[in-house]
């Protein structure tokens, strides 16, 4: 069996307070999985997913006397995962 799926994650995150810590952004999802029947009542499962995440600016300090922290934060992530289900 193949599965595949997209998806678009909006984040509560603003500009204003965005962190060095969490540089969260609005996101896009992709993904696919496949499922193989290795016998009758076991099955393999394979899956990526391949996330995509927006331009995220960052202008702020973390304190009165820290410096302040400006740029532009770019990120992506790869997620595999593998399984193995069993029915009895």
């Amino acid at each position: 069996m193949l599965q595949a799926g997209i998806g678009y994650d909006m984040t509560p995150v603003t500009d204003g307070n965005r962190t060095s810590r969490v540089p969260d952004a609005n996101r896009f999802l992709l993904g696919a999985g496949v499922t193989y029947g290795l016998l009758e009542n076991v099955n393999v499962q394979f899956a990526i997913l391949e996330v995509l995440t927006g331009s995220a600016k960052i202008d702020n300090s973390a304190s009165a006397t820290a410096g302040t922290i400006r740029g532009t934060y770019h990120s992506q992530a790869t997620v595999v995962g593998v399984g193995l289900a069993a029915r009895f």
